[in-house]
């Protein structure tokens, strides 16, 4: 795609039927729906489609156009970045525009751990290695991913089959753009993985990783922290529980985690925002070098440095926070 341009535009209705041809569905989401496809052209080719309306009842189409355009260049955006699903092409026409991305044969992380209950350390690491490697990118881009959770990272190939698991990083739609520093008040995202600062409408990049830090609890104890099963799910009860739970690591299955994966998980988890891991500290902290290896770049002995100087940095005074909205 050249730059500046959106997205590839077809002037007539049956560009992307024309191309493809629809199989399976894969999934189905607040804003769009998943569908296994074949390319033509090859015969045997397989892709993911996201299929988004442009209308939708009670919603100003221009609204929900702009979301689509800014999703799609964020993926355009990110394409530097290999755990990002890469992007096969885009297709718009009357009613609809379809995202079509490679496709992904091992199911998600949610599916994983249904299956398995957690992750082994080690993968929990490789995890953890892959989404701050675009977690980084992002950031740096002045974009907040902001819906981290499970069902958003894909596996390449089955659990197994490889020997280490490969993600991609999949839908964008909740991303927005913020300028360095700055904060945004409008709610977004997955209530179980909303850091304690957006349910008060003050937040930045920095909830990303509040949120990779629920992730990574929730991979290695197969639980959520601040949460018992069954409990309810309703905005007010998960902020109510996230802004008064203490991260704790109880259970048989921390028994087994080593101490600077637990360690890392409680610097992913700080309710203050201005000492929190950024992605590149979070990159730099031993447990990714001890658990991924040398072969991913990391340099084992500068990351103990690394984190004994984060031992030693002095958080900023808090700017001033408005007090706590309860939620729509």
């Amino acid at each position: 795609m050249e730059d500046g341009e959106a997205w590839r535009s077809v002037s007539f209705p049956d560009a992307f039927d024309q191309n493809f041809a629809r199989g399976d569905l894969l999934g189905r989401g607040s804003f769009g729906t998943v569908y296994r496809v074949v390319e033509r052209a090859s015969g045997d080719d397989e892709y993911a489609v996201k299929v988004i309306p442009k209308k939708r009842d009670g919603v100003d189409s221009s609204r929900i156009q702009m979301r689509i355009r800014e999703e799609v260049d964020t993926l355009q955006r990110l394409q530097t970045r290999p755990e990002t699903i890469r992007l096969r092409g885009v297709y718009e026409d009357a009613d609809n525009v379809y995202i079509v991305t490679e496709m992904c044969m091992g199911g998600d992380l949610e599916q994983l751990l249904e299956a398995r209950g957690t992750l082994s350390e080690a993968d929990a690491a490789r995890v953890a290695h892959d989404v701050l490697q675009v977690l980084q990118e992002c950031h740096s881009q002045g974009i907040l991913y902001a819906d981290i959770k499970p069902s958003n990272f894909l596996l390449k190939e089955p659990a197994g089959s490889q020997p280490q698991l490969e993600i991609r990083v999949v839908d964008f739609g909740c991303s927005q753009r913020i300028q360095a520093s700055a904060k945004l008040h409008k709610r977004t995202g997955t209530p179980l993985y909303m850091a304690p600062e957006l349910f008060m409408r003050y937040y930045g990049v920095e909830s990303d990783m509040w949120a990779l830090g629920m992730l990574l609890y929730q991979l290695l104890s197969g639980t959520l922290p601040f949460w018992e099963e069954g409990e309810s799910q309703s905005p007010f009860t998960v902020m109510t529980a996230i802004l008064a739970g203490e991260v704790t690591f109880d259970g048989p299955a921390w028994q087994a985690i080593s101490p600077h994966g637990k360690d890392l998980v409680r610097r992913l988890l700080d309710r203050d925002y201005n000492s929190r891991l950024s992605a590149t500290d979070a990159l730099a902290h031993p447990w990714i070098a001890e658990q991924c290896g040398e072969d991913d770049g990391c340099d084992v002995a500068n990351n103990v440095l690394d984190l004994a100087s984060l031992r030693r940095r002095r958080a900023p005074e808090h700017a001033h926070q408005p007090s706590i909205i309860l939620p729509d």
